[in-house]
């Protein structure tokens, strides 16, 4: 401001909504007024410009005035920029920038779509397409359906002349038809729907058989449209394909993605390639000459008759379909070849061809060929007695039927050959020129077919005929015959008479035989079981009394007839024996009915005997010494070792008795042992308890004497101290058996007890002791090994001392060292490692210093069977190689309180050298205020602080395999989201450093907030 000027022009920036003046005077004595108003400053609303503002000045006499006009002018805005805009039913792109003037609007499909602009200069003037708009009312709307193709907004600044013109290109929502128009095939049709229906989302289209491929010609509904088939793109002419065809249904997935990339379609085409059903033939033709005269496919049956001397025939055959196969008598043919020989039988033959498509139907051809029946084979005559037939047969006939008859089950033949020395079988049974032979049986109402085979007079020929029977059922229901096993009916049998008597004794089984007239019917006698011709029935002893048996006889046409016996009971005076029996022993003398006393002897094992006795009147009774005893039944008698007297009495059912003794005695033996014979141990086995069992027939097992116990070979089983062991309770002896440390073989174990008579009895054990291979041994004499470290072989004599094999009866086994070399360094100190048989070693320097790990077993070859053990435990050896430094360092966590934070940083020296002058340096580089260090060595180190040395710097000094911890005391940042400390350890440079990796460790870790309450420190 110049103060000589009273009227000075202000221009004010546009943006400015307040614009404050702050008058200064020269004079400090001087007053003034702002517009008339005494203030230090005044703010006026830029708004009401243009204006002038008025200080007044007055000097400090009061008198002098001075007047200054502010002239305050704003000038015209420049601004034409858009300050935003919006709508809704679009989706405009990009996001809106004061800085971009092209915009794409595209609409969402709304029935009507809207946008709207902002100014940043209330000042401007707009025009969107040409036509002036209110800055205030821009948003401008459409209908879908009238949308322009763009909107161009144009902004004059208030100056007239600044403008920024805007474009919006309008395009309508994408289109979400997701139809094809259309969908051709190169082959086949569309069968469900009959047509393609855009709508439908399957289609299925079936092809002909024969088709091996599709192709599709797509029409879009929409230009826009994207078209894939199995995941491949079609082309743009729609077509895509071909499409390989299997038989069967191959899917076809056609998607149709429209241009909003949303609502895609997917049509399925399900296309059938059939399998063929064309089963006839096209071709068939046989070896016989001129048949069939003239094949036609819908003709299934083709006859003709050869001579006797066609004896086969082959046949060709072609199907209409390639796809079809055929079969002749059931074997697989091939279309255009001969089939093999098909033998033909004298007689009618069928030869039989199946055709089958290829989806299984099934089609059917017969040819019909009768060959004629030689002169010397055939038949002149077949007649059946009573029944047929008594006519010439067909020369060619092979099968004869007989049926209508129901009187016989046994039809007889009367057959003659055309040739009389020819012979004739029926089913393997010899027949009689013109018979007449009886068949075998035939059962009722079923076709029944018999082989009835003639041979040549020379032998050189034989046919085989069928002969069919087929016989109605019977309505015979008689017996032929019906007789007792023991007496006679008081009346002779008739067939039509149906009730008998007989009369026996009380006791005596009655039995019956019976015939029935006719062989189909059953017989049944009530209450027992069926009965068989010609065999008697079960035999039933007579009662005191009447007793009724009936026999049923059913025809084969169910007609009954019921015969009935009645079996009179008479008292019997019989009370003899017909039969006596010992199971040990025998009787002496030998039983005779008329004998009434006996003796038994017994062998001296035998306590007990068991005897049977039978009567000869069932109805009789029996006791054994007093005890019922039923005919026939065995009962045991216990006999002591001096014997026993039986008596067994029979009486009869008229009262009077029979008595009959047995004197048993047993004989004196000797005493058994039993038990195990045999025992199988393992070398250095637990004992093993074998319980044995003594017996004797006359000496208590108590009572009996152990005479001792032997061994065959006391190296392996001591005697002694299985007699020693040996237990002994009532007839149980057990004998505990070990074998002698690290033997095996075979030892013979035998025990003998002796009877109060002087009789004795050895069990001997065969005990088998199999080998178990002890582990080898061998003791480590040099756990730690140090070579120089040059390059190159050495030995270091005696690392391993007592090698052995195991026990003495071991040591001829062979021993064998596996060693494998460990090396713990970064580079390997050694290649190769050996152990010779005596345990020296020999390793191999790679001339790098370094330390290896060698771990040893020792070998044997006793093997592993039993559970052997043929290795030792692996021992370790340390090897250190030339001189070199091998230091580590890690940092462990301390005892956290609230802030207080504790830390440990372990060192220590792993070799091969001790370290002199090392330097260990600790820095806490995050969360950690006020660090303190203390050092605490252990045997063999020292640390200290050098002079003016960074606190965490300490000079270490460390023998080998010595250590040192320095504790790290801080208080936590109570700002730090996290804790970080470095450590590291440097060994002098003048020897190579081993394993670097471990040379440094840092630790980190998140810091959790703490703060004092009232229980204490959290």
């Amino acid at each position: 401001m110049n103060p000589t000027r009273l009227r000075p022009q202000t221009p004010l920036t546009r943006q400015r909504t307040f614009v404050c003046l702050f008058p200064a005077v020269d004079d400090p004595g001087a007053t003034f007024l702002i517009d008339g108003m005494s203030a230090g400053f005044v703010c006026l609303d830029t708004t009401t410009f243009p204006r002038t503002a008025i200080v007044s000045v007055t000097a400090e006499d009061g008198i002098t005035t001075k007047d200054y006009h502010f002239d305050l002018v704003v000038p015209l805005g420049s601004n034409a920029d858009i300050a935003y805009f919006g709508g809704s039913g679009w989706q405009i792109s990009p996001d809106f920038a004061p800085a971009v003037t092209e915009y794409v609007a595209r609409s969402t499909g709304a029935p009507t779509v809207c946008i709207y602009f902002g100014v940043e200069d209330f000042a401007a003037t707009l025009t969107i397409n040409g036509i002036p708009r209110d800055i205030f009312d821009t948003e401008t709307c459409y209908d879908t359906v009238n949308l322009p193709a763009t909107m161009t907004i144009v902004v004059t600044a208030e100056d007239g002349v600044t403008t920024k013109t805007t474009t919006v290109q309008v395009l309508p929502p994408l289109s979400t038809d997701s139809t094809l128009d259309d969908l051709q095939l190169s082959v086949g049709a569309f069968t469900s729907p009959p047509a393609f229906n855009p709508e439908n989302y399957i289609h299925d289209i079936t092809v002909p058989t024969d088709a091996t491929a599709i192709t599709f010609t797509a029409t879009p509904g929409h230009p826009a449209q994207v078209l894939t088939y199995n995941g491949l793109p079609v082309g743009n002419d729609g077509i895509f394909g071909p499409i390989a065809l299997a038989y069967g249904v191959t899917e076809v997935l056609l998607q149709v993605m429209p241009e909003d990339g949303i609502s895609r379609r997917d049509y399925v085409l399900r296309v059938n390639r059939p399998l063929s059903s064309e089963a006839r033939l096209s071709s068939l033709s046989t070896s016989l000459p001129g048949f069939p005269a003239a094949f036609d496919p819908e003709v299934q049956v083709y006859p003709v008759t050869v001579s006797g001397g066609t004896s086969s025939i082959t046949v060709t055959a072609t199907p209409m379909a390639a796809q079809a196969s055929f079969t002749v008598q059931g074997v697989a043919g091939v279309a255009g070849v001969p089939s093999g020989e098909i033998p033909l039988a004298y007689g009618q033959n069928t030869v039989i061809l199946m055709v089958t498509a290829q989806d299984g139907s099934m089609r059917g051809y017969a040819l019909e060929i009768a060959r004629e029946i030689p002169a010397a084979v055939a038949i002149q005559s077949f007649d059946v007695v009573d029944v047929c037939c008594a006519v010439p047969p067909d020369p060619a006939q092979t099968l004869f039927v007989v049926n209508g008859f129901s009187t016989t089950t046994r039809p007889a033949l009367m057959v003659t050959t055309t040739d009389p020395a020819a012979t004739m079988s029926l089913d393997g049974l010899p027949l009689t020129q013109g018979g007449p032979d009886v068949t075998p049986y035939l059962p009722p109402n079923q076709f029944v077919d018999r082989i009835l085979r003639v041979t040549s007079a020379d032998g050189l020929q034989s046919l085989d005929y069928t002969v069919r029977f087929w016989r109605p059922r019977s309505s015979n229901a008689e017996l032929s015959d019906l007789t007792p096993t023991v007496g006679e009916f008081t009346t002779t049998f008739q067939s039509d008479d149906f009730l008998y008597y007989l009369e026996v004794d009380v006791g005596t089984p009655v039995a019956f035989t019976l015939h029935r007239a006719h062989e189909g019917s059953a017989v049944e006698m009530l209450g027992f079981a069926p009965v068989a011709d010609g065999v008697p029935t079960v035999a039933i002893p007579a009662a005191l009394g009447d007793a009724f048996y009936n026999f049923n006889v059913v025809s084969e046409q169910g007609g009954l007839n019921t015969y009935t016996v009645r079996v009179r009971g008479l008292p019997s005076a019989n009370a003899n024996l017909t039969d006596l029996t010992a199971s040990a022993g025998s009787l002496s003398p030998a039983f005779d009915p008329a004998v009434l006393s006996y003796t038994l002897s017994l062998p001296p094992a035998q306590a007990s005997v068991d005897l049977s006795a039978i009567t000869a009147n069932a109805a009789a009774t029996m006791t054994l010494n007093g005890q019922p005893l039923l005919s026939g039944e065995p009962a045991t008698v216990t006999v002591p070792p001096e014997g026993t007297l039986v008596t067994v009495v029979v009486q009869a059912q008229a009262g009077n008795t029979a008595t009959t003794s047995i004197a048993i005695s047993r004989s004196n033996g000797a005493p058994s042992i039993s038990g195990p014979t045999t025992l199988g141990m393992l070398e250095d086995g637990a004992t093993q308890a074998l319980e044995l069992t003594l017996a004797d027939v006359h000496t208590p097992p108590a009572d009996l004497t152990i005479v001792g116990v032997t061994s065959s070979d006391e190296s392996l089983i001591a005697s002694a101290g299985v007699l020693a062991g040996m237990t002994r309770l009532a007839d149980r002896v057990t004998l505990p058996i070990a074998p002698q440390p690290d033997a095996y073989g075979v030892a013979n174990v035998s025990i003998e007890v002796q009877d109060a008579g002087g009789l004795s009895a050895t069990h001997t054990i065969a005990v088998t002791v199999q080998p178990i291979n002890d582990a080898p041994t061998f003791a480590i004499t040099q756990s730690v090994v140090d070579v120089s470290g040059e390059a190159g072989s050495v030995t270091v004599p005696g690392v391993l001392g007592q090698i052995s094999a195991g026990p003495a009866n071991e040591s001829t086994q062979a021993l064998s060292f596996s060693v494998v070399a460990e090396d713990l360094g970064q580079t390997p100190a050694i290649s190769s490692v050996g152990m010779a048989a005596n345990g020296d070693l020999t390793l191999q320097r790679t001339g790098t210093p370094g330390r290896a790990r060698v771990r040893v077993i020792l070998h044997d070859d006793g093997g592993t069977q039993n559970g052997g053990i043929d290795s030792s435990a692996e021992r370790v050896i340390t090897v250190w190689v030339g001189e070199a430094y091998d230091l580590s360092v890690r940092i462990d966590p301390g005892a956290h309180l609230g802030g207080h934070r504790a830390y440990e940083i372990v060192v220590e020296n792993h070799g091969p050298s001790a370290v002199a002058n090392g330097t260990l340096l600790i820095a806490p580089l995050n969360g950690l205020r006020s660090p303190g260090f203390t050092c605490t060595p252990g045997a063999g180190a020292t640390c200290t602080a050098p002079p003016l040395s960074s606190p965490g710097t300490f000079a270490i000094h460390l023998l080998v395999g010595a250590s040192l911890t320095v504790q790290l005391d801080a208080t936590q940042d109570p700002f730090a989201t996290g804790i970080e400390i470095h450590a590291g350890v440097a060994a002098p440079l003048d020897l190579p450093t081993i394993n670097p990796a471990d040379d440094t460790a840092t630790l980190q870790e998140p810091v959790l907030p703490y703060g004092i309450f009232g229980g204490g420190f959290e």
